[in-house]
């Protein structure tokens, strides 16, 4: 007769394979979560202000790296998480970044070689170049990537001798912003004058005419016209209201028209601005330089600018910039009060900044000249489509060389951008790191030297949020972190403690 199992011991075999099988499902389910993780790797940043997100820009740069990048860190032993945090970032993004943690005070001879000599300093090593971070912040570090990547520097002349912005001008109405941040970026700011040189450099990616106030010389719009429609060149134009240079004679036959007004907007009340300052956050979609661009950009004393309906030949447009609804152009401001006039005022919305694309002369000739001679030639008879006819038009050596040469027309292909704003004041020192303007202008930079990669929204430095207690709340969190969370717990164990011995 088999024995039976006393009640008590039975439920404890129980008890323990119940344990046993509980162990095992919440190892399995762990196991699981690492697996995911570890070939998902997903990242929530729940902060106020994603401080440990990185910027559009800097995800785009290391997204789109073409080539190995190594980043070494020289940091106090206590501060490698620091650095490690801020790498991981980059890496979650493109695995062909590589990194490297130095102790300048254990490894004297690496950090000897690479001449450091204080820590916290990044080096950023790619294709042979290489660039440096003085301290562990996104701004910093995105700022060295780009720098190492660059193959060739940029030159961005801006035009004098006009009463334009001065770049060394450390005042409200300067560009010094700008050229500290075009610097950053690893381009050459320089000026440049139309009266000291009869022509402009080929060295010149970009020829900016930022907020000119004098008219130019007779023989200046020329060389800028040929600069642009028949170089190839590429022109960024800032025209301030109430001014006539002669820059719109230009504009106006590449079909610009710059209207002689200034932009009122009374919508800039809400953010406490004069109705002078038109507020912008209407971007037309289609253009690479306002591509997923959604952030307010203020333009201080503006004009308005309109594109005619039908451009001449060789040149496409693009509105990037537009005002509200209901903001007006003035045409005429009588003892400083704005009133839209129906038949005199521009009503909104306002374009207030477009990008032209002009193909040149010499292009569109060889273009045309390769469509002729391609036209010219005497197709295969359709009666003869066999495959022997197909191979003997392949062979033909004139249609091979009219082919020839307008894939060669094509890849000369010269074509020049220009990008006009009917406002300069956006980009000065006042008001360059405000809201989105700085990056709307950098942007601009970015695309008329082809540096595409850099379009987006650059990283912002981290402000700093500080806590104000009074004596009473820090009394509080003292007393409640030292003394009134130890002896809750000790309540609390004292009360299973209590409620077990009566079992």
């Amino acid at each position: 007769m088999a024995k039976k199992i006393p009640q008590n011991r039975r439920g404890k075999i129980l008890g323990g394979l119940n344990a046993a099988a509980i162990s095992l499902i919440v190892a399995a389910i762990v196991i699981l979560i690492n697996f995911i993780a570890t070939r998902y790797n997903i990242r929530w940043d729940l902060t106020e202000n994603r401080e440990f997100t990185l910027s559009p820009q800097s995800i785009k740069v290391a997204r789109e790296l073409q080539q190995p990048v190594k980043i070494l860190g020289f940091f106090k032993a206590g501060e490698k998480p620091l650095f490690l945090d801020l790498v991981e970032r980059y890496r979650y993004y493109s695995k062909k970044i590589d990194y490297q943690f130095v102790d300048p005070d254990v490894e004297a001879s690496l950090t000897k070689r690479y001449s450091v000599d204080k820590y916290r300093t990044i080096v950023v090593e790619a294709g042979g170049n290489e660039a440096r971070a003085d301290d562990a912040t996104e701004e910093k570090l995105t700022e060295a990537i780009i720098k190492a990547l660059r193959t060739e520097k940029k030159e961005v002349c801006f035009l004098q001798g006009h009463g334009e912005k001065d770049l060394d001008d450390q005042e409200r109405e300067g560009f010094a912003r700008v050229k500290e941040e075009l610097e950053k970026a690893s381009l050459v700011p320089r000026k440049f004058s139309l009266l000291e040189e009869p022509s402009i450099p080929s060295t010149c990616k970009i020829l900016v005419i930022a907020g000119a106030s004098k008219p130019f010389f007779p023989n200046e719009i020329p060389v800028l016209e040929e600069f642009a429609a028949k170089q190839g060149g590429n022109l960024l134009i800032m025209a301030d209201p109430q001014t006539e240079t002669g820059i719109e004679s230009l504009l106006s036959k590449w079909g610009v028209t710059l209207h002689n007004d200034l932009i009122v907007d009374m919508r800039a009340r809400i953010l406490g601005a004069d109705y002078t300052i038109p507020v912008v956050t209407d971007y037309p979609p289609g253009h690479k330089i306002t591509e997923g661009f959604k952030i307010v950009t203020l333009y201080p004393l503006a004009r308005s600018l309109a594109v005619a309906p039908s451009l001449p030949k060789g040149i496409r447009s693009h509105i990037l910039a537009v005002t509200s609804p209901n903001s007006w152009g003035e045409t005429v401001l009588k003892d400083g009060n704005a009133r839209f006039d129906e038949g005199r005022d521009f009503k909104g919305p306002l374009p207030v900044a477009a990008a032209l694309e002009i193909e040149g002369e010499e292009t569109q000739e060889e273009n045309r000249a390769a469509d002729e001679q391609e036209g010219a030639v005497a197709p295969v008879e359709k009666k003869k489509e066999s495959v022997t006819a197909s191979r003997e038009d392949q062979k033909d050596p004139k249609k091979k060389e009219n082919g020839e040469k307008k894939e060669k027309a094509e890849n000369s292909r010269k074509v020049g951008n220009v990008v006009v704003f009917g406002n300069s004041n956006f980009a000065n020192n006042q008001y360059f790191h405000f809201s989105g303007n700085g990056d709307l202008f950098l942007n601009t930079v970015s695309f008329l030297t082809e540096d595409t990669a850099l379009i987006s929204i650059r990283p912002k430095s981290k402000a700093e949020h500080r806590i104000f207690l009074s004596p009473i709340q820090w009394a509080f969190i003292s007393y409640g972190v030292r003394w009134g969370a130890p002896v809750i717990i000790f309540l609390v164990g004292l009360q299973v403690w209590w409620r077990r011995r009566k079992l």
